[in-house]
């Protein structure tokens, strides 16, 4: 017997609802997207999800943001600005042993946008000069200006 076990990259916003829609909440379905700040445009966080259209509602929710960490300043942030941070879904992984191969490649996808450079707050990045390079971020130097 066989996995059935699809891949895909794709790029695809939240506002795409069409693709959505037969894509709920569902153990064999997840996906890796990017949070990128609207004002700059740097990507600052990638993550993974088997429910996109909940998990970005609850990024965006002032009543579910905690603790006082860099990524959670950074909503505060948006919320004040009564913005919200861009989504864009980069791979769609579909089948049984998904929920063991999306670990590895949100990895890939976090070590691979940092060496390009990106500012990612992802709480996996414990290097060298992660606070160097999210000071002199352009998304962070507006987020302390209000904090």
């Amino acid at each position: 017997m066989t996995d059935i076990f699809k891949f895909e990259k794709i790029k695809i916003n939240i506002a795409d609802t069409e693709y959505f829609k037969d894509h709920k909440k569902n153990a064999l379905n997840y996906y890796i997207y990017q949070l990128q700040d609207p004002f700059t445009f740097e990507i600052c966080d990638i993550a993974q999800t088997n429910d996109p259209v909940k998990r970005y509602n609850d990024h965006c929710n002032p009543n579910l943001i905690r603790g006082n960490g860099r990524f959670s300043l950074w909503m505060y942030y948006l919320v004040s600005k009564n913005k919200k941070p861009m989504i864009n879904f980069i791979w769609h992984l579909k089948g049984f042993p998904a929920y063991k191969k999306i670990f590895k490649i949100e990895k890939e996808e976090i070590k691979r946008h940092w060496v390009l450079g990106h500012p990612l707050l992802n709480q996996t990045i414990k290097t060298i000069g992660v606070s160097a390079r999210i000071e002199k971020a352009k998304f962070w130097s507006l987020v302390k200006q209000i904090f």
